[in-house]
């Protein structure tokens, strides 16, 4: 059953190793550090997708601005189509992404007989996670249709 935990534990936090080194081999990860690990991994997903969308929105701009600077009116409405497309499918991916993450983060607090206050740690990462990448969509959507009014 220990391993279990271990196991458990490796499986969620892999990028991150804290857990691990903080805990004996026979001895199950503490709560409060698998609470800790699950909303700073939570944190790290979500600032690597904003950022990204962020990049993604500017390079688009730039390349909506030259479109039509030069003329190419069409091009650069079909090239802000596919950008609001592709950065709603990465905020889609995230959202997906987030919520596998606290699930199980979630389902390894359960086993662990977390306190709530642990669990609902958790849950407010990931529907703040949410919430921040919704807030760079509508910012990056917002550039786009800007940058077609020129």
């Amino acid at each position: 059953m220990i391993r279990k935990y271990t196991l458990a534990a490796v499986m969620i936090l892999m990028p991150s190793v804290t857990v691990l080194a903080e805990t004996d081999p026979g001895t199950p990860p503490r709560p409060k550090v698998v609470a800790r690990e699950c909303v700073q991994l939570i944190n790290v997903v979500t600032q690597r997708a904003t950022t990204a969308v962020d990049i993604r929105a500017k390079h688009c701009v730039a390349a909506i601005n030259a479109l039509l600077q030069d003329g190419a009116d069409r091009r650069a409405h079909g090239l802000a189509q596919r950008c609001a497309t592709g950065i709603g499918e990465s905020a889609r991916r995230f959202n997906e992404r987030i919520s596998a993450i606290a699930e199980r983060c979630l389902a390894l607090l359960r086993e662990l007989e977390a306190p709530q206050e642990l669990m609902d740690a958790v849950r407010r990462a990931a529907h703040a996670a949410s919430d921040r990448m919704q807030a760079h969509v509508d910012r990056a959507l917002h550039a786009i249709r800007e940058a077609l009014q020129g």
